[in-house]
């Protein structure tokens, strides 16, 4: 009764409004937390601080600031575009989490990760997977994996690591920090898990995504010449097969549900694999990687990653890593016997 003592006109503008107004808000919700960006020769500061505050994240570097980044992102979740990013600038990124007594030391943390990912007096939990345990090329925040906490050790220094193994995040404390949390936290995405096990024990934790040099691995580069230094300068302590089985397991299960039983396939053959080998010496174990990389099927998979990962990368960026691989072969073969 209200509507029909108004003007026809009035009515058709407030309607056309309102409609416009539900336009606006269902894009601005579905836009939310996604990145686009558009910029060539930007400075990486300008980048970074770009990808934070479209993303609502905290995102930190140790690379130069005034680096120059030429990049294209159109509504990407925050993990593609800093994974975009890291490929741009041939670095690496992590998903990271730094937990400390107090909020001042959690600061200091962060001023030193600026310098380099090993900070002193710090204890990095970083375990890097290997493209061949990967399930697939799915770029997303590790912190973002169901953490089942097993314990049964309530001392946090233990339940980090465990955190870490099982989802590939880096977490970070300080050496002469100790605690014991009261309970163990419940099941949930880790970068939850870990905020409740700090908050029970009084602490404080930072969630960020951190852009660092990228460390050159075995299974990156290929061969590599005899004076070349180790591949990452960071010693890190065997993961626990168990967990890091669990951690595949739960990356396979975020997967659409028509792939998880490729993905699930594909890693028990790797699984298998990896067990039939541990008993052999090292030239039989050479030799039955020798044929498994000349299995067809197997190559043809790992050319698909390698050529999704490639198309992240700037031209001048592939030319570049083809050539360094080249020489490094070409200098292994020189210096072995004929």
């Amino acid at each position: 009764m209200m509507f029909s003592t108004l003007p026809k006109r009035t009515v058709l503008l407030g309607g056309t409004a309102l409609l416009l107004l539900i336009l606006l808000v269902t894009r601005w919700c579905s836009d939310w937390g996604l990145v686009t960006i558009h910029v060539k020769d930007a400075p990486l500061a300008k980048v970074t601080a770009s990808i934070a505050r479209q993303g609502h994240v905290t995102m930190e570097t140790s690379l130069d600031p005034s680096t120059k980044v030429s990049m294209d992102a159109d509504r990407v979740t925050v993990a593609e575009a800093v994974d975009q990013l890291a490929q741009i600038t041939d670095s690496s990124w992590r998903g990271g989490i730094v937990t400390a007594p107090t909020k001042l030391a959690v600061s200091e943390c962060i001023s030193k990760l600026r310098a380099g990912p090993d900070p002193e007096g710090w204890s990095v939990f970083y375990y890097p997977l290997s493209p061949m345990m990967s399930p697939d090329e799915t770029v997303m925040d590790p912190r973002s994996l169901l953490w089942n906490v097993q314990g049964p050790d309530r001392e946090v220094r233990k339940l980090l690591d465990e955190a870490a193994q099982k989802s590939g995040a880096m977490i970070v404390m300080p050496k002469d920090w100790s605690a014991t949390a009261p309970r163990l936290p419940g099941t949930a995405a880790t970068g939850s898990a870990v905020h409740e096990l700090v908050k029970l024990v009084r602490g404080r934790d930072l969630s960020f995504f951190y852009l660092t040099a990228r460390e050159r691995r075995r299974w990156e580069e290929g061969p590599q010449e005899a004076s070349a230094p180790p591949p990452s300068s960071i010693s890190r302590p065997a993961p626990n097969p168990e967990w890091m089985d669990q951690r595949i397991t739960a990356r396979i299960n975020t997967l659409p549900i028509p792939k998880q039983a490729e993905a699930k396939k594909e890693y028990e053959a790797a699984k298998a694999f990896r067990e039939s080998v541990k008993s052999l010496s090292p030239e039989e174990r050479r030799q039955k990687m020798r044929e498994r990389m000349a299995d067809p099927e197997f190559v043809d998979k790992m050319a698909e990653r390698m050529l999704l990962r490639d198309s992240r990368r700037t031209a001048q960026q592939r030319i570049s890593r083809a050539v360094n691989y080249l020489k490094r072969k070409a200098s292994v073969q020189a210096t072995q016997p004929h």
